[in-house]
């Protein structure tokens, strides 16, 4: 097979995992089992949140490529439902720090844990070697794309 089939096929991996992930069928599933009612955006947000703790709501719209006013109205449901808060940032009080709450960890959590339970079962037939070969070649795959999509050098990231 020629270089170009296999990026091809990568790229065409890509794109259907992505597909697969965040579609909206899934996150309802997420949610079905789980016994949560989250939409798949603030899903994305809390684990977000979870995985990298409280950040000013600027630098959380960067960090998710979501833009600022879609964000603050997704922190505005989050907060509506008591699973994110707001307060102003100490060093400027015109920005806002949004942090997770007891009950968006818990959900959080318990969606991590159903989403665990899915792939787990979905890759029951793989071997350890083989969750662990998947596992290197994904985490090398984000790893060398992604500077050079977001439009980083190699020195940049020093």
């Amino acid at each position: 097979m020629s270089r170009q089939k296999s990026l091809l096929r990568i790229e065409a991996a890509m794109v259907e995992l992505g597909r697969m992930t965040r579609s909206g069928r899934a996150d309802r599933l997420r949610c079905e089992r789980a016994g949560v009612e989250v939409t798949g955006a603030a899903q994305r947000l809390i684990y977000y949140l979870m995985e990298n703790g409280p950040m000013r709501l600027s630098e959380l719209a960067r960090r998710t490529e979501t833009d600022p006013g879609i964000l603050t109205r997704q922190v505005n449901a989050l907060e509506q439902q008591g699973l994110v808060a707001r307060r102003p940032d100490p060093t400027d009080r015109r920005a806002q720090i949004v942090r997770m709450l007891p009950k968006g960890r818990r959900i959080a959590l318990r969606l991590r844990e159903v989403q665990d339970e899915v792939l787990g079962g979905q890759l029951a037939g793989w071997t350890m070697g083989d969750l662990e070969q998947a596992a290197g070649l994904m985490e090398q795959l984000i790893r060398d794309i992604r500077p050079k999509w977001e439009g980083e050098t190699a020195e940049s990231q020093d």
